[in-house]
This record gives structure tokens, C-alpha cells and sequence, in this order.
């Protein structure tokens, strides 16, 4: 698996066609930014590039404002996730053909994969989607509110008896046999309405007492929670969202931990990242049965080095 470009991997002598050569089994993973053509096989991308040219910044942010990036790298995590998603598949693959492959990913077809139905709809109406902020442009009224005491609440109102709740919630049971809400195309044809209204009436209650109000009416709902909140969550911890563990030069770390819970390990054993060639020995011994001759001969050739001269 790498994530060198064409040409990076043609100088190094590890391109698929050779690599196959040595080993027709072998599985050769390629996360590369673009395509393996020109004119874009050896332009360089980053995540906060890709999210622009895959229209991730067109839709984030508010109606009229600048285009924004999403606030983590989504570009690099989905590209890894699809990655490691096609290498599961040619693992399997392998084991019925007895042959491996060439994977590749892009970091931009990830991007134009996750457009889903906001492309789907451009194709079928011709409709540019822009961004909307926290409103959802079909289904009002999704979004986020803020409360009394200057924090916000994200609901999602996708169903009658969501919307019903809702309004009993907000203590406008009224609302319900309002013919401009009463049902779903009237709530979108009176949308700015529906929202003004709705953002008055979540302005008179504190953040925990609204979601205790729609908690009680069954309404998906959540607080709009800044990062130092999420990790001190109690769902977080019951989770084992975070963990604890020793590292030999950094002391006592905080880490995240897997949200894969898999039934045979209740409980995985966390450790602290490696240092940079840490296992090599051992991978080169215990997987690929190397003997201590031929791993001193990679030492000496300059392709790896012992852990312990590494900075």
C-alpha cells in the first residue's frame, strides 16, 4: 500500500507491473489524488484541495457566504476508508482465485462519491445545489436552533409523528392543524416561515430544556457540542471512544479508540503507536521468514535500518 505517485512508483522500481512479476498473488494498493494520466498523474493534492475541487466547499457553510471547508480532513478519511473497504474485497477475491490485484483510489473520486444524492438530484432536475447552511432544503424544519442560554440544538424532523412531537415539544400543538405545516410539501412551500417560527420558539427554553422537552415527544435531537465536550461525554467514555495508554518516550497518553466493537473482543488491547522502525525486524523475521543474513543485507543496501538508529 502506498500513496506515491506513478511516476514515484516507476523510479522506485515498485510499480504493479513489476511488483506482479516477483509475485502474481500480491494485493498492491494505490491511493493516489487525482488520476494516473496526464495531465493530472503527478499534480499534487491535499485533502482541503479535493473537498474544493469535489464540491464539498460549494455546499458548506451559509446561503451567500464564502465557500468553506469541512472542519476535519473528510478528503484523506474517506479516501483511506474506501481504500481499506477494496482491500478487504481483493483479499477475498484472492482466496477464490488464487490471484492478487491492483487497487486504486482517488482522493477525488471519493469526494464526487459522497455528492450522492445531491448530484443525483442535479442530473435528474438540472438544480445546482448551494449551501444552505444548517437548513435542510427538503425536508423543513431540519436544522439547528439556538436557545436561551446561547447554545444550539440540531433536530431532525423527517416524519409525522417527528414533526407532531415537535410541535407539542415546542408547545405549539397548534401547529399541527396549521394548513401551511399540516403536511410535508406545505411545511417546504412555507419554509422561511416555519423556520422563523420555530427559531423563536426554541429562543425561550435553555438548551437542556428543550431536549428534555423532546426527548419526552421522541424527537431525534442533539446539542450542537464543541470537541471538548464530545470527549468529556459520557456516552464517549461508556463506549470506550477513549483510552488510556503508555508510550516509551511520550508518558501516558489520552488516544481515540475504534468505534468497530467486534463480539470475540469485547475489550481490544490499545497501545501506543510504534516509533518509526520499531517492528521492522520483527515483520521481516516473523511474516516474510527473512533470516537475520538477509535483513542485515537490507541494513547494509540502506532499504531499512535497525529501530535503534533511527531518530
Amino acid at each position: 500500500m502506498s500513496a506515491f505517485s506513478p511516476e514515484a512508483t516507476r523510479r522506485l522500481k515498485i510499480d504493479y507491473p513489476r511488483l506482479r512479476r516477483v509475485n502474481p498473488r500480491l494485493i498492491v494498493a494505490n491511493l493516489i489524488a487525482f488520476d494516473n494520466k496526464e495531465p493530472w498523474r503527478d499534480k499534487p493534492g491535499f485533502d482541503s484541495v479535493v473537498q474544493a475541487m469535489g464540491g464539498v466547499m460549494s455546499l458548506t457553510g451559509e446561503a451567500g457566504g464564502p465557500p468553506a471547508r469541512v472542519g476535519y480532513h473528510v478528503g484523506d478519511q474517506t479516501a483511506g476508508l474506501y481504500l481499506a473497504t477494496a482491500i478487504l474485497a481483493a483479499l477475498i477475491g484472492r482466496e477464490r482465485t488464487g490471484r492478487g490485484q491492483r487497487l486504486e483510489v482517488s482522493l477525488l473520486d471519493c469526494q464526487v462519491a459522497y455528492l450522492t444524492m445531491l448530484a443525483q438530484n442535479y442530473l435528474q432536475s438540472g438544480e445546482v445545489p448551494g449551501p444552505r447552511g444548517n437548513r435542510n432544503p427538503l425536508v423543513p424544519p431540519v436544522g439547528a436552533y439556538r436557545t436561551s442560554d446561547g447554545k444550539w440544538v440540531m433536530i431532525t424532523v423527517t416524519a409525522e409523528k417527528f414533526w407532531h412531537g415537535l410541535c407539542r415539544a415546542l408547545g405549539h400543538p397548534e401547529w399541527s392543524a396549521d394548513p401551511r405545516f399540516a403536511t410535508a410539501r406545505a411545511r417546504l412551500v412555507h419554509a422561511d416561515t416555519l423556520y422563523a417560527l420555530c427559531e423563536d420558539a426554541f429562543g425561550k427554553f435553555t438548551q437542556a430544556e428543550v431536549l428534555a422537552r423532546l426527548d419526552r415527544e421522541e424527537v431525534p435531537a442533539g446539542p450542537v457540542q464543541r470537541v471538548d465536550e464530545v470527549l468529556a461525554h459520557p456516552l464517549t467514555r461508556s463506549r470506550q471512544m477513549l483510552v488510556r495508554v503508555k508510550h516509551p518516550r511520550g508518558g501516558e497518553l489520552s488516544l481515540l479508540g475504534s468505534p468497530m466493537k467486534v463480539s470475540d473482543v469485547p475489550r481490544p488491547r490499545v497501545t501506543a503507536p510504534p516509533s518509526l522502525g520499531q517492528d521492522t525486524e520483527k515483520i521481516l523475521r516473523g511474516l516474510l521468514g527473512y533470516s537475520g543474513r538477509r535483513i542485515k543485507a537490507l541494513w547494509d543496501a540502506g532499504v531499512t535500518r535497525p529501530a535503534a538508529t533511527r531518530g
